[in-house]
């Protein structure tokens, strides 16, 4: 059985999201320049290991996400349904007032108040 298929069931699921959105939030609202560039060796599911920055491993992160709310717009889009929009108007409303989105519009993003 994958590491998913141990994992993923209904409860242990809802569980884990918890978890998870708990110690990103935790990271997200520790973040600072010099912790973006620390980098971190881990291992893959496969086994095989790497070292990445911090910022490298949450770029991943958002772009692996972004694959997967594409496959699920296709999949609904193909039985008829029609997806949500992004919050990308969010970032795009940052930008209008400033050049460019800080740590504090991360946080309210993720549904944290700004550490100040």
């Amino acid at each position: 059985m994958s590491t998913c298929g141990r994992c993923c069931r209904s409860t242990n699921a809802k569980a884990l999201a918890r978890t998870i959105s708990s110690a990103f939030n935790d990271l997200v609202s520790r973040l600072t320049p010099e912790l973006l560039r620390k980098p971190i060796t881990y291992r893959n599911s496969v086994g095989d290991q790497f070292t990445s920055t911090i910022e490298d491993i949450l770029t991943h992160v958002a772009m692996h996400a972004a694959y997967h709310r594409g496959q699920i717009a296709a999949l609904l889009r193909a039985g008829g349904d029609h997806p949500q929009p992004d919050r990308l108007h969010r970032l795009h409303a940052w930008r209008d007032h400033d050049d460019t989105p800080g740590i504090d519009e991360l946080r309210l993003s993720l549904g944290r108040v700004p550490a100040n």
